[in-house]
Protein backbone atom coordinates (compact mmCIF):
# COMPACT_ATOMS: atom_id res chain seq x y z
CA UNK A 1 0.00 0.00 0.00
CA UNK A 2 1.29 3.44 -0.91
CA UNK A 3 0.82 5.45 2.28
CA UNK A 4 2.37 8.53 0.72
CA UNK A 5 -0.40 8.63 -1.91
CA UNK A 6 -3.08 8.11 0.77
CA UNK A 7 -1.58 10.97 2.76
CA UNK A 8 -1.38 13.34 -0.19
CA UNK A 9 -4.95 12.60 -1.29
CA UNK A 10 -6.20 13.09 2.27
CA UNK A 11 -4.41 16.43 2.54
CA UNK A 12 -5.80 17.51 -0.85
CA UNK A 13 -9.38 16.75 0.18
CA UNK A 14 -8.96 18.42 3.59
CA UNK A 15 -7.55 21.51 1.86
CA UNK A 16 -10.51 21.59 -0.53
CA UNK A 17 -12.96 21.38 2.36
CA UNK A 18 -11.22 24.13 4.32
CA UNK A 19 -10.87 26.42 1.31
CA UNK A 20 -7.27 25.92 0.24
CA UNK A 21 -3.77 24.98 1.26
CA UNK A 22 -3.21 28.13 3.31
CA UNK A 23 -6.28 27.37 5.40
CA UNK A 24 -5.18 23.76 5.89
CA UNK A 25 -1.70 24.88 6.95
CA UNK A 26 -3.27 27.21 9.52
CA UNK A 27 -5.58 24.42 10.73
CA UNK A 28 -2.62 22.06 11.16
CA UNK A 29 -0.47 24.84 12.69
CA UNK A 30 2.33 24.32 10.16
CA UNK A 31 4.09 26.42 7.56
CA UNK A 32 3.04 26.40 3.93
CA UNK A 33 6.41 24.99 2.78
CA UNK A 34 6.15 22.07 5.18
CA UNK A 35 2.58 21.37 4.05
CA UNK A 36 3.65 21.53 0.40
CA UNK A 37 6.39 18.96 1.06
CA UNK A 38 3.82 16.57 2.55
CA UNK A 39 1.31 17.20 -0.22
CA UNK A 40 3.94 16.50 -2.87
CA UNK A 41 5.14 13.36 -1.08
CA UNK A 42 8.62 14.80 -0.51
CA UNK A 43 8.38 14.46 3.25
CA UNK A 44 6.66 12.04 5.61
CA UNK A 45 3.43 13.32 7.13
CA UNK A 46 3.31 12.85 10.92
CA UNK A 47 0.56 10.46 11.97
CA UNK A 48 -1.09 12.98 14.31
CA UNK A 49 -1.46 15.49 11.45
CA UNK A 50 -2.79 12.80 9.12
CA UNK A 51 -5.46 12.01 11.71
CA UNK A 52 -6.29 15.71 12.02
CA UNK A 53 -6.77 15.90 8.24
CA UNK A 54 -8.98 12.80 8.33
CA UNK A 55 -11.02 14.46 11.08
CA UNK A 56 -11.62 17.47 8.82
CA UNK A 57 -12.98 15.17 6.13
CA UNK A 58 -15.05 13.12 8.57
CA UNK A 59 -16.59 16.25 10.09
CA UNK A 60 -17.57 17.56 6.65
CA UNK A 61 -18.67 14.54 4.60
CA UNK A 62 -21.08 16.55 2.46
CA UNK A 63 -19.08 19.78 2.22
CA UNK A 64 -18.81 21.01 -1.35
CA UNK A 65 -15.33 20.64 -2.75
CA UNK A 66 -13.95 23.96 -3.88
CA UNK A 67 -11.96 24.45 -7.03
CA UNK A 68 -8.25 24.56 -6.52
CA UNK A 69 -7.00 28.14 -6.38
CA UNK A 70 -4.46 29.32 -8.88
CA UNK A 71 -1.00 29.81 -7.46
Amino acid sequence: MNYSRIHTRTLEKAAQILGGQAELARHLHVGSEELAAWMEGRSELPTALFITAVDVIAANPHAPLRLRRSA
